[in-house]
């Protein structure tokens, strides 16, 4: 039932528990409406939207603690729902609303990065035609300008450390949405990675009293965090595995890509083929659909750079 209304729901992770026993205390509330109860639901569903989407990357089925989260994309009408709803029942309760802006503006900057530019848009135009938030300029602006406004707000006044910290940090998210395959977002870091870098020189070119220094160039960085990434515990051995083996695929598919990585610190010896193949096999996910826990292999897309689909090849077909 809750699947079915909401979205997928995994119940491997506590958002989803929290949800149905919230449900639970509605249908005991009077005229099904309590502030408590409804806050747990679209709180819960924030979250599970945010980090809600739980893939198993050890091969090894003992090691139950080597998982990654990552965002639930699936239920972000949902959760949007959730807070309107809450704010139909209670008009006076300032902190829905509060609450429901700051998720608005987070999941129009995921849903742009992760790709998803129709979804985010519609969002966007949605703030920007809403009685409560349609005043403010934030929401008048184009969709790329707004979502990068909203990743680096502090790029203009950041010192030479911050503006590196920035662009190392959107460089590691890159590395790990690619870990994940999921491409769209791993390229959407990476660009915003770039446009940080670029704003910030520009900035230190035209500001000339300005004793803030430029920065190292773009591919030192990248250079700097792989290497930290493959060579230190900072990633699961599993999800470095995996990084490995999405780089040397990429590269062996697509010239351009290949291009990109050219200068990194990578070696073909790093994971065997045998390795790789099972890892691939032995790595799980759950289907966003039928809520089946399959090989990685069964979400593989067969065609393009897209990586892994949220749903099993059976239920995308229908």
């Amino acid at each position: 039932m809750l699947i079915r209304e909401y979205g997928y729901l995994d119940f491997r992770l506590p958002e989803a528990h929290a949800v149905y026993w919230a449900r639970k205390g509605l249908e005991h509330a009077e005229n099904n409406a309590s502030i408590d109860c409804e806050r747990m639901i679209f709180q819960s569903l924030n979250d599970a939207y945010f980090n809600g989407f739980l893939l198993h990357l050890s091969p090894d089925p003992k090691k139950w603690w080597v998982y990654y989260t990552t965002n639930n994309t699936a239920l972000v009408d949902s959760a949007r729902n959730a807070y309107l709803d809450a704010a139909e029942n209670h008009p006076d309760n300032r902190s829905v609303k509060s609450g429901f802006e700051n998720f608005m503006v987070d999941a129009i900057v995921t849903l742009y990065v992760g790709g998803q530019r129709k979804k985010a848009t519609e969002f966007l135009l949605w703030m920007r035609s809403s009685e409560w938030y349609g005043t403010s300029l934030r929401y008048h602006q184009t969709l790329e300008h707004f979502a990068f406004t909203e990743l680096q707000s502090d790029v203009d006044e950041a010192t030479q450390d911050q503006a590196e910290t920035i662009v190392q940090g959107f460089l590691t998210r890159s590395f790990t949405s690619l870990a994940l395959g999921q491409q769209n977002e791993a390229a959407g870091f990476a660009a915003h990675a770039g446009r940080v870098y670029e704003t910030y020189m520009q900035i230190i070119k035209k500001d000339r009293d300005n004793k803030r220094r430029g920065l190292r160039p773009f591919d030192y960085y990248r250079t700097r965090v792989l290497s930290y990434l493959l060579g230190t515990g900072s990633m699961e051995p599993e999800l470095q595995a995996w990084l490995r083996f999405e780089l040397k695929r990429w590269a062996a598919e697509d010239s351009e890509f290949k291009t990109y990585l050219s200068g990194l610190p990578l070696s073909e010896n790093l994971v065997s083929e045998q390795e790789l193949a099972d890892l691939r096999e032995t790595s799980t996910q759950v289907c966003a659909k039928c809520g089946r826990a399959m090989p990685i292999t069964a979400f593989e897309r067969l065609e393009g750079r897209a990586g892994r689909a949220r749903s099993c090849r059976i239920c995308e077909k229908h």
